[in-house]
């Protein structure tokens, strides 16, 4: 039985190292896949067991393009051992349209079947989580 995906957005892998600020503390972590909405992380501290689903955080990276560091809001939307799922909140203008340049350079094949599957359009809330 084939599954099917059920996202709006497309993601991509990217791999790049980054820090998650959750409950005052910073913990280093991987990004593993990246989408305007979200990403899919590991933490490196595996004593980060105090993330809990719906803990409001912040997702730090680095933007390779635009040579500095992006700082996105976010929540817990799953946590299962070193594995952290995230979905962005209230994102700026700015800040969206440098995750859609990282998805547009980093282009790969997704459950998306063109470019005009995958909304890319201003996210105005992502309570779907």
């Amino acid at each position: 039985m084939k599954m099917t995906e059920k996202r709006r957005f497309r993601r991509i892998t990217y791999v790049v190292g980054g820090t998650l600020q959750c409950h005052g503390s910073t913990f280093s972590c991987r990004l593993e896949n990246l989408s305007v909405a979200g990403a899919l992380i590991t933490i490196r501290d595996t004593s980060a067991t105090d993330i809990r689903v719906g803990d409001h955080c912040f997702l730090r990276m680095y933007h390779e393009i635009e040579a500095r560091h992006v700082i996105m809001e976010a929540y817990v939307i799953h946590h299962v051992f070193a594995f952290v799922g995230l979905a962005f909140t209230n994102l700026s203008a700015e800040i969206e349209a440098s995750l859609v340049s990282i998805m547009k350079r980093e282009k790969q094949p997704s459950f998306c079947t063109d470019d005009n599957d995958a909304d890319y359009s201003l996210l105005r809330n992502v309570s779907n989580y």
